[in-house]
């Protein structure tokens, strides 16, 4: 883009100029809007819808009158819609801006000539490419025509419907035969020398096109102007020179994504791009897609995904952002989205050993409701083997009835308070969840038999648990030889039911 201030070209990105320093931030901003409608009108035109396309257009020399290929397509739609005037305007338009589509008046002249020369004949259709990205737009405006049947204009006619079918050697071949033929009239030979003229500045143009969109790298644009040469049956010279250039665009997007996969196994690049560059290659090779090349990038991408999910994942362990058992955890989850991989299942071995133990370490401490919820954690979550196994069962079975022991102890301590209901919300809510694990290892503690259920019923009695306390209490009473100290407990805990509400 051109500074506005001191007139010194810039790359389109830049946000303050090179040479003066001034902002150019809101000019690449029209600019980029300018494209934006330009880019718009070209997806309109291709789909017929004429109109619209102008208008985009109109709009994108609103906002940058310097744009060349706005001005070049601008014309080329005019033609299309038979206002010569307008189309003529605008091309003179893209001329005086930029000298180097001078090609595209001499071809308008040589049209004009044609057509003042020929009445009967009627200016119809377009061409029109663009030949640039970040440089020079040459445009080619192919002006053709219908010619009525006459004596002696068979070939000419011939030449032009061949030309309109897209079959550009049989077009070629016709217009031989008229400049060929000693007979046929000088405007007939100009006719048919202006059909090859038009035909080879297309085939140029396109040839020159998809060159450009190689080199600036937008090969899926190279690809499509390519097939579209080679769909209009060009002479032999074209056709090996296109197919030439699509093996040059098919390797290219070869490269790339070989070159997107190794940046990003080095984190240069996201799966993303790996999966765009994976998507060009496809849509450019097309049938001709290296079927075996493609499935060892699959692989090397599965493997490149799979080791960088796990540094990840490592790096967040090393740095205690996941602990052992969250650790454990992924590795198992990533092991069964790739079963075939062993690394993930070597590594939760390893962290299993580690965690082994740490249950090792807090049973030697007598650090029992710690030892006794790492065991049991390792048993029901973790893949240990048959020895590890053999370690751990014997030691956490030790653990739970010592934890039981330990827990019987500190409610015997608060007996009294336990029983009168004189509890926190935590203490009872602690009393009721423990006491299935206490309740499983104190079967041989008489007291703890004859006095748990006791502290159970009262504390549920306190959380307003009253069916369950009342069906424990029915238990209670059940049973033989019940002591008159318990009895009278019993009717203490009934009669604190009936008169105190329930806690919330």
């Amino acid at each position: 883009m051109r500074c506005p201030f001191c007139h010194t070209e810039n790359r389109n990105e830049r946000d303050t100029c090179y040479n003066c320093q001034k902002d150019l931030a809101m000019l690449r901003l029209l600019i980029n809007k300018a494209r934006a409608h330009f880019n718009s009108a070209l997806e309109l035109a291709e789909r017929d819808r004429v109109e619209e396309a102008i208008t985009e257009l109109l709009n994108a020399l609103e906002l940058d009158y310097t744009h060349v290929p706005s001005h070049v397509v601008l014309g080329t739609l005019y033609a299309k819609l038979g206002n010569l005037e307008k189309a003529e305007a605008c091309w003179q338009h893209a001329l005086s801006i930029d000298p180097q589509i001078e090609r595209a008046h001499e071809y308008l002249k040589k049209t004009e000539s044609v057509i003042q020369s020929l009445p009967i004949c009627q200016r119809q259709r377009r061409t029109i490419w663009g030949l640039g990205v970040a440089c020079v737009v040459l445009a080619v405006v192919l002006v053709v025509f219908n010619v009525w049947q006459r004596p002696g204009m068979t070939d000419v006619n011939r030449a032009w419907k061949a030309y309109k079918n897209h079959q550009y050697a049989d077009a070629i071949q016709c217009a031989d035969k008229v400049k060929e033929s000693t007979t046929a009239p000088l405007a007939q030979a100009e006719q048919a020398l202006l059909i090859q003229e038009v035909i080879l500045a297309e085939q140029e143009l396109l040839c020159r096109s998809a060159q450009l969109n190689l080199d600036s790298g937008k090969l899926k644009e190279a690809r499509g102007m390519l097939a579209e040469l080679l769909q209009r049956n060009p002479p032999e010279a074209t056709r090996t020179l296109a197919q030439k250039i699509l093996g040059q665009v098919r390797e290219q997007a070869r490269k790339n994504l070989s070159d997107t996969l190794g940046k990003y196994q080095f984190r240069a690049a996201t799966l993303a791009d790996v999966n765009l560059s994976s998507a060009t290659y496809s849509q450019v090779a097309g049938d001709q897609v290296d079927q075996e090349y493609f499935g060892r990038v699959h692989n090397d991408l599965t493997n490149i995904t799979r080791t960088l999910k796990l540094e990840n994942a490592t790096v967040a362990f090393q740095k205690k952002e996941m602990d052992n058992w969250q650790f454990l955890q992924w590795l198992n989850a990533i092991q069964l989205e790739y079963p075939d991989w062993p690394t993930p299942g070597k590594m939760a071995a390893d962290i299993s050993q580690g965690v082994v133990q740490e249950f090792k370490t807090a049973f030697d401490k007598k650090d029992f409701e710690k030892a006794t919820t790492v065991g049991q954690r390792l048993l029901a979550e973790v893949s240990l083997t048959t020895e590890t196994r053999a370690v751990v069962e014997p030691l956490l079975a030790r653990a739970d009835k010592q934890l039981a022991r330990t827990r019987w102890d500190a409610l015997e301590e608060r007996d009294w308070k336990i029983l009168s209901g004189k509890l926190t919300l935590q203490e009872a809510e602690a009393i009721v969840k423990q006491y299935p694990q206490m309740e499983a290892n104190l079967k041989g503690n008489a007291a703890a038999k004859d006095k748990l259920p006791l502290y159970v019923a009262s504390a549920q009695a306190y959380l307003g648990q009253a069916e369950k306390a009342q069906a424990l209490l029915t238990q209670i009473e059940q049973q033989p030889n019940l002591s008159e100290d318990n009895k009278n407990w019993v009717r203490s805990i009934k009669k604190r039911m009936e008169s105190q509400p329930a806690k919330q």
